[in-house]
């Protein structure tokens, strides 16, 4: 990773490639993109083996969620429970894009629901505390009364309704895992869950499994933006394309884990170019990224 350093010496030019963006700016700004979550555990029960064979208690199971960044936020409802503190209750619709895949063994169970209705699904469903209260939780679920497809289902009982479902509990306090009127996303701390399980079901045959949860992960598909680092006679500059319409957001960090916005930039078809300091008043390491809004 190149740094950017500040003094009375120049350093020659470099480039830089832009970092994936972390969670660290508003959501509801940002483009969407996929968020994809994983984690591995195992089977807790079955009430029904014959309705899954070749899958026991106790089997190791895969998991993989993913939905799109930037959904709206439906029925958010703020409770005040004490002076400053609120507990918000949210669901996200819209073009969600929310896919799920279960694998135990070589089968694979599968659903997907591009489009969450209002009013309707609760396919993504938050609960959380402002001002660090607990428990966050946060719900997926398909469901084929609520539209979901299944491309793959393996189970052998009678025809019924299909359900996936995947609920992540935060009962630490402070508590970080959700904000009310957002999902989590890329960089989203995933430290402080205290429980992760779900279910596959088909009528009453349920299939339940829980998740590990250092194994949780979440990542976030940012596209990223080629930046160039050119010096100039007083000092540094950044430079990238801007696509005519497109809107970018500059930020810098000293650390890569808290940032700042430096600036707004409108594209025009061509080249944005940013002054960033002087020789002297740069700090020793910087880093810059740009986001397309």
């Amino acid at each position: 990773m190149d740094i950017l350093r500040g003094g009375n010496k120049p350093p020659a030019p470099v480039k830089l490639s832009s970092l994936v963006a972390a969670a660290v700016l508003c959501p509801a700004a940002l483009s969407a993109h996929p968020v994809k979550w994983s984690g591995t555990g195992k089977v807790t029960s079955l009430n029904n083996a014959a309705a899954y064979p070749g899958v026991a208690v106790n089997d190791p199971v895969e998991v993989a969620f993913s939905y799109d960044s930037n959904p709206v936020v439906n029925g958010l409802s703020a409770l005040q429970m004490l002076p400053g503190v609120y507990h918000f209750k949210a669901e996200f619709i819209g073009n969600i894009d929310l896919k799920m895949s279960v694998k135990i063994g070589a089968q694979t169970w599968e659903a997907a629901l591009p489009v969450s209705e209002k009013n309707g699904t609760h396919a993504l469903h938050s609960l959380s505390w402002d001002g660090g209260g607990s428990p966050d939780t946060f719900t997926v679920l398909l469901s084929s009364t609520d539209n979901a497809s299944f491309p793959s289902f393996p189970y052998s009982g009678a025809n019924a309704g299909r359900r996936m479902d995947l609920v992540l509990n935060d009962t630490t306090s402070p508590c970080d895992l959700l904000d009310g009127q957002s999902l989590p996303r890329g960089g989203s701390d995933l430290s402080q869950i205290t429980d992760a399980s779900g279910s596959i079901a088909a009528g009453f045959d349920t299939l339940r499994f829980s998740l590990d949860l250092p194994s949780i992960k979440v990542i976030e598909d940012v596209p990223k933006i080629p930046l160039a680092f050119n010096r100039t006679m007083t000092g540094f500059e950044l430079k990238w394309f801007g696509e005519p319409g497109a809107i970018y957001q500059l930020v810098k960090s000293e650390d890569l884990e808290e940032w700042e916005e430096v600036s707004i930039h409108e594209g025009l078809d061509e080249d944005i170019t940013v002054p960033v300091g002087s020789f002297l008043t740069l700090p020793e390491r910087c880093f810059y990224k740009v986001i397309k809004l």
